[in-house]
């Protein structure tokens, strides 16, 4: 399975809106509708949509596959593609010489003309860079990222793969798009108040009460090793 593999970090939230449990088969079709279909071969920027739990390429939504137990299981996957600007520069750099070359305009410099950078018409040189960038883009392969969601349907909580601040964004919106529900996130404090809820609460929460934070540093313990303790007597009179 692709999702969940080794240690992972998550990010949990709570699901809210008017319809936060829908059915396996209601969920499974709002993920197929809102799969992840890719970036064209030339285009630039970043594609988000879901996958099924098997691997990058799964778009297969059947409610037997993404479901283990309670949780309905999937992933979402973003690709990203860019050309780096250094790199763009260089072709650029080589073509406009090219492009010099073929029309004399090296010759005209050295003789003492004006520069040949600056011979290169205005939109000739956008035209340069803007082919230059959709040869690269077209030999870029996107960078392929895929972060595992773990829903427990009925409990209205959701686990997500990934602390990135920018990826749990795409997360929420994506998520409020498909099955138009709201994702909450739950901060430390709130996970720990849910552990106390139910029966039992206060004899929880009683444990606590004495608690106090622990120091593992040689400071604060001290350097000095505690005298041991003298031998009990038992001997009897």
């Amino acid at each position: 399975m692709l999702v969940g593999r080794g240690s992972i970090t998550i990010r949990t939230y709570r699901v809210s809106g008017k319809h936060a449990t829908p059915q396996n088969a209601t969920i499974a079709d709002k993920l197929s509708a809102f799969r992840f279909t890719g970036l064209g071969d030339k285009d630039e920027g970043a594609a988000t949509g879901w996958i099924a739990p098997d691997h990058l390429f799964d778009g297969e939504f059947e409610p037997a596959k993404i479901f283990r137990g309670p949780f309905a299981c999937f992933a979402l996957r973003i690709d990203t593609r860019k050309v780096p600007a250094p790199l763009l520069a260089a072709h650029v750099a080589l073509e406009e010489k090219a492009w010099r070359e073929k029309n004399g305009e090296d010759a005209r410099s050295a003789e003492g003309g004006t520069s040949g950078e600056s011979r290169i018409p205005p939109a000739k040189r956008r035209e340069i860079k803007r082919e230059v960038k959709e040869k690269l883009l077209a030999e870029l392969p996107p960078v392929q990222r895929a972060y595992g969601v773990f829903w427990h349907v009925r409990e209205k909580k959701l686990f997500f793969q990934s602390t990135s601040k920018g990826t749990n964004e795409e997360l929420k919106e994506l998520f409020a798009r498909t099955f138009d529900l709201t994702l909450e996130a739950r901060l430390p404090s709130a996970i720990a108040d849910d552990t106390t809820e139910g029966e039992g609460r206060n004899a929880r929460l009683s444990l606590l009460r004495d608690a106090v934070p622990l120091s593992l540093s040689a400071k604060a313990n001290g350097s000095k090793k505690r005298p041991a303790p003298s031998p009990v007597n038992t001997a009897t009179e």
